[in-house]
Parts: structure tokens; C-alpha cells; sequence
């Protein structure tokens, strides 16, 4: 009983003397939050009506009292920093370690009643603070079965990712024994993970051309949020999108456990003569030392090879920063500039292994661009034919349980689907592409005209290849190979043929006609175009479907080189046309009269009403047959538009613009023919163009539209021979704009 009440003495004893902290958080957190709710409240007599404004008002106090407010989690990653470094403060005099250590209490009791207060000083104004502000909105008539259950999850959320930093920054303090040098300690702890990950990314990036960097690895996903203050602000993220937080929670409640035993054992382990100075352990110092000097030197390296792509530069970079970073560390170390260059032996040791990773970086010493597995050693491979399959949406409609919907995408925003490597054919294609990509690496798109004329050779295209080999001992290796179209225009013929390829990487391939609720048809990019089939017949969907299905698998590279879409053309599910009609439904509404999920869903998932389109090609010809008896013309996007002309530019390779102006009626009906419809391009990027940019001036409803009416380039034969003409004459000539 006397060690218990002991216990709570010493709090009581610590806490007053840090009042100055209790008081500031409990003023901050005052005015934050049952001000703010009061003060918002008079939003309410604004509105058209009561009920209008009480439900905009619930939408907004519900968004500022939840775990994905931005200014609550910079307000706690401060508030951890003041209350970690504060509770031990004291270890940094001498004269007050001794009078502490003097007392007959365990250094454990001590500890925790420190480590405690710390936390304390922050939850008790700040839950005090959130009901407060929930009761303010409640009372002014706000929802509060929206209010409370966001209340009450945001507090503990918010205080669950507090500790994670807190115990952070209490180990830094019990590492340091000085108060600045335990702030810049915090700043490495929650950043030298991060840093290595993010500059390891770097160097893939500059030096290793088949280096896969569109979607992060688990591996440096985790590297980044090994820090406590880019967790939070992932979670908060995560809590916005509606994924599931248990784990994370769990997970930053252990590793707060864990740190804070961390922290009582250095704390018991700490010696009294290590208040004053900048290190508690000495054995801590060369590892840190050579941490900061290895990311500053790389870092330095990094930065002008990106500026200068030089390896000379790069090196000067190196010497750069590991002589300033050693520098400073030792003056930090020892509170005394005389002793910069008190390791030499470490700081040569640290630029050696610098030049060592930048060069191996560099020169690709260790073959990572020519990596080309065997095919005994190959037990799966998954292929992305990025230029082929990029206007893909991968995803679905999906019902939330509270009514909203949402597109449910994977998490790989463009994902790899497997293909089934059961023959040596379908392997040695991918190996092929592999080895065929090694030897090329540049991803630009290459077009050989030199100047105006249609003499000239076409263009040709570059592409990018990702693929990710999946080895029989489990491991993947994941690269990214640029090609040539043309010059593997086999290998990509070959592998786009291929039935698994395309059942993977197009998903309508594999849909039935008993899933297809109704078909919908564009014939521009826009919404404005869209038109509703309204087919009842389950015959009628299963011939349209399967019509489609089949011209679109019997598609080719040299068809889509020549050919632009004339149409999009979508089946439809129940859920997605559910969530349309969702959608359509709110839009109708003002925005206050949307709950707080429908609003925040609204703004965010509207992408069920976009999304799940596939080209009509002039080729279709059965599928264009099939949609005229539903009177859908296929390419008339420009029949009925008023092209009252056309401007035509030429872009040289010398940066020089040559443009042409076409009026002629007889010449823009030919132009009308030959013109891509705007936005299609976008869903065929192995059409081959020219260096034409074709821009018509429409009419529409008395309008002008010109500036944003683009069309794509025609093919390079289907120009018309008055175009070449007409640029040649006007060439050297300036624009009329």
C-alpha cells in the first residue's frame, strides 16, 4: 500500500511540475475543439433551412472530430515531442540525476512514473476536449449517432498512434544526454529508415534501366512507414478509404510496448555521468555516425547525377557531403569544432564504402540489367504490355454495407495478372521479349521524320515491358525491359495472340452473358455521348457479348497500328448499374443534404461511372452490324458536328511549328472522314501517328469550341495529299496566332 501511494505522490509531483505542459495542450485543446464546435455551429442559421444546415453542420464536425483530420495528427506528433522530451528532461543535469537517484525508489518506479505522466498530459485535456466538442455539436442538433461513434474511434486512434511516437522519442531521450542533441536524435529515429528506403529507390531508379518502380515492393512499403510519424499519417489515410485498421492498431500497440521496455532497460542501464553529454553510450556513436555520413554522401552523389549526370560530379558529391556530415556529427558529439576530425580512419572508411555502392550502382557491377533467368529455373512469369493493355480498368462496383458504393480496384494500381506458362512455347516468348528488351532502354517514343513530308519513313513506337518472374524456389524477380515495336514486332504478335495472355490481362474476356445487366455505348470519350441499349433479350446480350469478345481476341498489332477506336462500348453489371444510379441520384441533391459516408464517397469513388469501357475498332465489322440494329452508327461522331475549319500543325524536329489552316467545305468533309474521334487514342497507344496535331473549330449550340475540341493524329497514309501541300507552301511562314 505505501508503494502504491508512493506511486501516485511521485505522478502528482511530476505532473505539477510540468503544469506549464498540462496547461498548454488543455488551452490548445480547448480552443481546437468545443470552440471550434461552438463557432461552427453558426453555419446552421446560414443554410436554406434548419434541417439543411444541421446536416451540413454534422458533416463537418463529423469530418473535424475523425481520425483522418490532418491538423490533430501534426498537433500530436508535436505534443509527443514535448511530452517525451520533457518527462526525462531532467536527465540531462547532473545536479538534478543525483537528487532523483538519491531517492529510495527503483529506477523501474521512476521510470514509469515519468513515462505515464507523459501520456497523461496529453490524453486528459485532449478527451476531455473531444467530448466537450461532440456534446457542443450534439446540443446544437447535430447527429449523434454520427458524432459520438466518430468521436469516440478518432480518440483512440489518435491517442494509440501518440504513444507510438511518444515511446519514440523517450527512447531517443534515453539514448542522448543533452536536450538538443535528444531533439535531432527524434529526427533521426523517425526518419533514417524512411531515408534509406526512399534513396535505395533512387539509385534503382537513376542507375538500373529494367528496374521495376510503378508499384513499391512490400519490402520498401514497410522500409517507409518504419517510422512513427509516416505510420500515422498512412493510417489516417487508410482510416479515409474505409480499409480495415485492427492490425495496424495491434501492431503500433506492441511496438509501443516493446519500446517503452526498451527505453526502462537503457534507462537502467544508462550511467549517471551520461547527463551533459551528447551520447549516453558510447558504443552508439560510430553506428550513427556512419549511418548519417553513408545517406548524406549517397544522397549528395544522387543529387548530381541527377543534375549533371556526371560520374565525376558524382563523385565530388560524395567527398562532399561525408565530409561536411562527419564534421558535424563530431561536432555534435563533442560540443567542440577542434575535434572535427577527431576519426579519420571512420571518415575515410566512409567514403570508400560510399564510391564502393555508387560505383556499383553505377556500372551495374553486379548485373542486375542483365538478369535473365533460365527457363528450368522459371515456374511462373506474370507480363504487363504496358502500351497494349494501359486504358485497362482493373476492378469493380462494390456495395458498402452502410449503401454507398465505391470502385474496388486492386492494390497494385497497374496490376501484373499470371499467365499459365504450361507449355515451353508460351516461356521461351517471355524470355525472348526478356532478352530482346535487355539490349534495348529507352522508353521514349521514337519517330524518324525529319522534316514535312509524308516521303519520310513512319514512325516507330517504344514500349515497356514489366515483367515478374515467379522462380521455383519462390522467389520473384520483377523487371522492367523497353522494346521496340517494330523490332520485335514478332515476339509482341505472338504473345498478344496468346489466349492466356489475353484472358488475363482483359477481364471482359472472361465474362459472361448471365453477368451483363445491360450494354451502354460512346461514341466520343465524354459522357454527353453515352447511350443506354436497353437490351431484355438474354439472347441478344449473349450474341452482342460474344460477337464483341471474339473480334476483340482476334485483334492484332498491325491492325491497332493502323486503325484508331470509333466507339467504347461497356457491359454493365447489376452493381454497376446500381452504383450509377447511386451516383446519379446524389448528384440531383444539393451537398448538404448528403449524409457524412455519402458525401465522403461521392467526392471520392465516382469512378463506376467511367470506367469498364472497351474499344469498337472499324474492323468489328459484326459487332458494328450487331449495334446498327440498335440505330448506333458506329464513327459518326463527326456527322452531325458544324467543322467550320480545321487548323493543322507540324512539329519539327528543330523546334520550329508550321501550320496550315483548312476552310475548303469539299476538304473538311474529307478531313471529317479521316479525323480520330477525340479521347480514343488514349485506348489504342500502338496507332501510329504523325507529327500532325489536327484541331477542328465546331460549333456547338451557337458556341465556339476550338481550343478543346483536339483530334488525334490521322494515320500516316490516310493523310490527305492537300495537307502535305498546304504545309509545304505555309512552311517558314508565321502563325496567325
Amino acid at each position: 500500500m505505501t508503494s502504491k501511494n508512493l506511486f501516485f505522490k511521485l505522478m502528482k509531483k511530476d505532473l505539477m511540475q510540468r503544469i506549464w505542459a498540462l496547461a498548454l495542450i488543455g488551452l490548445g485543446s480547448f480552443f481546437a475543439y468545443p470552440v471550434s464546435a461552438a463557432i461552427a455551429a453558426r453555419d446552421i442559421s446560414h443554410a436554406q433551412t434548419m434541417e439543411i444546415g444541421l446536416g451540413y453542420y454534422t458533416r463537418s464536425m463529423a469530418e473535424w472530430l475523425s481520425f483522418e483530420n490532418g491538423m490533430t495528427a501534426f498537433l500530436m506528433t508535436i505534443a509527443a515531442l514535448i511530452c517525451g522530451i520533457s518527462s526525462f528532461s531532467w536527465l540531462n543535469s547532473r545536479s538534478k540525476v543525483d537528487f532523483y537517484h538519491s531517492i529510495p525508489v527503483r529506477r523501474e518506479k521512476l521510470f514509469a512514473v515519468n513515462f505515464v505522466d507523459g501520456i497523461l498530459i496529453l490524453a486528459i485535456p485532449y478527451v476531455i476536449a473531444m467530448a466537450a466538442a461532440a456534446a457542443v455539436a450534439v446540443g446544437y442538433g447535430a447527429d449523434k449517432n454520427q458524432i459520438w461513434p466518430v468521436a469516440v474511434a478518432a480518440c483512440g486512434l489518435h491517442l494509440t498512434y501518440f504513444i507510438l511516437m511518444y515511446t519514440t522519442v523517450v527512447t531517443a531521450v534515453m539514448m542522448t544526454g543533452n536536450m538538443v542533441v535528444a531533439f535531432l536524435g527524434c529526427v533521426v529515429f523517425s526518419a533514417v529508415v524512411p531515408m534509406i528506403t526512399a534513396l535505395s529507390e533512387n539509385y534503382f531508379q537513376l542507375f538500373f534501366h529494367t528496374a521495376v518502380w510503378d508499384n513499391r515492393s512490400w519490402l520498401a512499403e514497410l522500409g517507409i512507414r518504419m517510422s512513427p510519424v509516416v505510420e500515422y499519417f498512412v493510417q489516417t489515410s487508410r482510416y479515409m478509404d474505409g480499409d480495415p485498421m485492427a492490425l495496424s492498431v495491434a501492431a503500433a500497440l506492441i511496438i509501443s510496448a516493446a519500446l517503452a521496455v526498451l527505453s526502462c532497460v537503457l534507462y537502467r542501464k544508462r550511467p549517471s555521468e551520461a547527463a551533459g553529454k551528447a551520447m549516453s553510450f558510447a558504443v552508439t556513436k560510430p553506428v550513427i555516425r556512419l549511418v548519417i555520413v553513408m545517406l548524406s554522401s549517397l544522397g549528395m552523389a544522387a543529387v548530381f547525377w541527377d543534375m549533371m549526370e556526371s560520374t565525376g560530379w558524382s563523385v565530388f558529391g560524395i567527398l562532399c557531403g561525408a565530409v561536411i556530415s562527419h564534421c558535424t556529427v563530431e561536432a555534435i558529439y563533442h560540443f567542440d569544432f577542434r575535434r572535427l576530425f577527431a576519426h579519420p580512419k571512420q571518415l575515410v572508411g566512409c567514403v570508400v564504402a560510399a564510391l564502393a555502392v555508387f560505383f556499383i550502382f553505377r556500372y551495374d557491377m553486379l548485373g542486375y540489367d542483365e538478369y535473365l533467368p533460365a527457363a528450368g529455373k522459371v515456374k511462373s512469369a506474370a507480363v504487363e504490355f504496358v502500351r497494349a493493355s494501359d486504358w485497362v480498368d482493373y476492378g469493380y462496383t462494390k456495395e458498402e454495407k452502410d449503401g454507398t458504393y465505391i470502385w474496388e480496384t486492386p492494390k497494385e494500381c497497374r496490376p501484373l495478372y499470371t499467365m499459365s506458362l504450361s507449355s515451353a512455347e508460351e516461356l521461351e516468348t517471355v524470355l525472348n521479349i526478356a532478352a530482346a528488351g535487355i539490349e534495348e532502354t529507352n522508353t521514349e517514343l521514337v519517330q524518324a521524320e525529319t522534316s514535312v513530308g509524308r516521303e519520310e519513313e513512319p514512325p516507330s513506337l517504344q514500349t515497356y515491358f514489366i515483367v515478374r518472374y515467379t522462380l521455383k524456389s519462390g522467389r520473384q524477380v520483377s523487371r522492367r525491359y523497353s522494346l521496340n515495336v517494330e523490332k520485335c514486332y514478332e515476339l509482341l504478335e505472338t504473345l498478344y495472340q496468346d489466349r492466356n495472355y489475353q484472358n488475363a490481362t482483359f477481364p471482359l474476356l472472361t465474362r459472361t452473358a448471365e453477368s451483363v445487366c445491360d450494354v451502354r455505348w460512346r461514341g466520343g470519350d465524354g459522357a454527353d455521348t453515352e447511350v443506354c441499349l436497353n437490351l431484355l433479350e438474354p439472347e441478344a446480350k449473349s450474341e452482342l457479348l460474344e460477337t464483341y469478345k471474339r473480334e476483340f481476341s482476334g485483334l492484332t498489332i498491325s491492325r491497332m497500328e493502323q486503325e484508331l477506336p470509333v466507339g467504347l462500348i461497356r457491359f454493365t453489371t447489376d452493381s454497376d448499374v446500381a452504383g450509377m444510379r447511386w451516383k446519379r441520384v446524389l448528384d440531383t441533391k444539393n451537398m448538404e443534404d448528403y449524409t457524412y459516408n455519402q458525401y465522403r464517397k461521392a467526392g471520392y469513388y465516382g469512378m463506376f461511372e467511367e470506367s469498364g469501357y472497351y474499344p469498337v475498332y472499324p474492323s468489328f465489322e459484326e459487332t458494328i452490324r450487331l449495334l446498327s440494329q440498335y440505330q448506333i452508327k458506329a464513327g459518326s461522331y463527326y456527322d452531325n458536328k458544324a467543322v467550320m475549319d480545321i487548323d493543322v500543325y507540324w512539329y519539327g524536329d528543330d523546334g520550329s511549328t508550321t501550320e496550315m489552316v483548312i476552310t475548303d467545305p469539299q476538304q473538311l468533309e474529307q478531313m471529317k472522314r479521316v479525323m480520330g474521334i477525340p479521347g480514343m487514342s488514349h485506348y489504342n497507344q500502338l496507332f501510329l501517328g504523325t507529327q500532325l496535331d489536327i484541331i477542328p473549330r465546331i460549333r456547338e449550340g451557337g458556341e465556339w469550341d476550338g481550343a478543346y475540341s483536339f483530334s488525334v493524329p490521322a494515320a500516316w497514309d490516310q493523310v490527305p495529299d492537300f495537307v502535305w501541300r498546304g504545309l509545304e507552301e505555309n512552311a517558314g511562314q508565321k502563325s496567325r496566332y
